[in-house]
């Protein structure tokens, strides 16, 4: 697994290199300092997995992982030194397309790794199956929307389990889409709908089914 990282700090770019190196098969494709050089380094190589920091200068880790996931989907996991410390950041950022977050790992004394195995833990990284959910808001006047959103649903019907609509005022309707299957297919198919032009605002919820 190719893997790139977006940190601009030294050491965390260290620890998380050493944690990803650590596991057989996984490999550094890549790593940005902030997250415009991100966004132009995936259009030129694109990674099987984006670690992604939140706190960045130029652009942070929620404007980066949003235009990446409008350009093509990438499955992002929002490594951050503080997920509840930046819990409003980390749910825009799975707003826009980010499968989940965890801790930075550290350097500790005499140069051991504190905190890798939250990282390694998530058995989506290894290919294995998740589930979760999809909901969004969109305006139901617009028909071609509806159309395009049913034929893409077709196209998915391996990942998705169900689905709930509800009517939410005269222009406005909500969808929740339950989903299982790669983290990579659940990812595209929530890029594919957010990017549709009358989907008003979507987010992603997803957590390993096994």
């Amino acid at each position: 697994m190719r893997i790139a990282i977006v940190n601009d700090l030294l050491l965390a770019v260290e620890a998380l290199s050493r944690v990803v190196t650590s596991v057989p098969g996984y490999v550094i494709a890549w790593i940005a300092t902030n997250g415009a050089e991100a966004v132009k380094k995936y259009e030129e190589d694109k990674p099987d997995l984006i670690l992604m920091d939140l706190i960045m200068p130029v652009m942070d880790g929620v404007q980066a992982t949003d235009a990446i996931m409008k350009k093509s989907p990438c499955p992002i996991l929002v490594v951050t030194a503080t997920v509840k410390g930046n819990a409003a950041k980390v749910f825009e950022a799975m707003g826009c397309g980010a499968l989940d977050a965890v801790g930075t790992p550290v350097l500790g004394p005499g140069g051991k790794i504190e905190g890798g195995e939250e990282l390694l833990k998530k058995k989506w990284l290894e290919g294995g199956t998740v589930a979760g959910a999809i909901v969004m808001t969109y305006d139901h006047h617009k028909r071609e929307l509806v159309n395009q959103l049913i034929d893409i649903q077709h196209d998915f019907q391996e990942v998705i389990i169900s689905t709930q609509h509800v009517h939410l005022d005269h222009s406005h309707c909500l969808e929740i889409i339950a989903v299982r299957g790669s983290a990579p297919d659940v990812q595209k198919l929530a890029s594919i709908l957010k990017a549709k032009t009358g989907v008003i605002n979507l987010s992603l919820g997803i957590s390993s089914a096994g």
